[in-house]
């Protein structure tokens, strides 16, 4: 089992019918893009883009008068438990492989030289 961490630290809008309506954007490609990057690393940022979808979504279950976040829900935060990402103490691989000087020219293997 293994574990991938993305990062990210911009967002980018775009605007889908802009983007898929045409190929090329004059000399460039058609990218959709609207307005300036945003960065994500600002919790005010996070919380304007995150909060009308979150509200609609626990409105649509009809949990609006119970939770104010999705986190909140136990289902919701056991995969935000999940998807933690403690970090993993880098393990150095000194030794682990032989330096190209000092690899034997010949390799025995059953007694015989290869």
């Amino acid at each position: 089992m293994g574990a991938v961490k993305l990062e990210s630290t911009t967002l980018y809008v775009i605007d889908r019918p802009t983007r898929y309506s045409s190929l090329f954007e004059g000399e460039n490609w058609q990218t959709g893009l609207t307005g300036a990057p945003r960065p994500l690393f600002h919790h005010q940022t996070l919380k304007g883009l995150t909060g009308a979808f979150e509200k609609h979504v626990l409105e649509f279950l009809g949990l609006g008068d119970r939770c104010r976040h999705l986190y909140e829900l136990k289902r919701v935060a056991m995969l935000l438990k999940m998807m933690e990402w403690p970090g993993y103490p880098s393990v150095s691989c000194e030794g682990l492989f032989l330096a190209r000087e000092k690899r034997p020219k010949h390799a025995i293997h059953g007694g015989r030289r290869i």
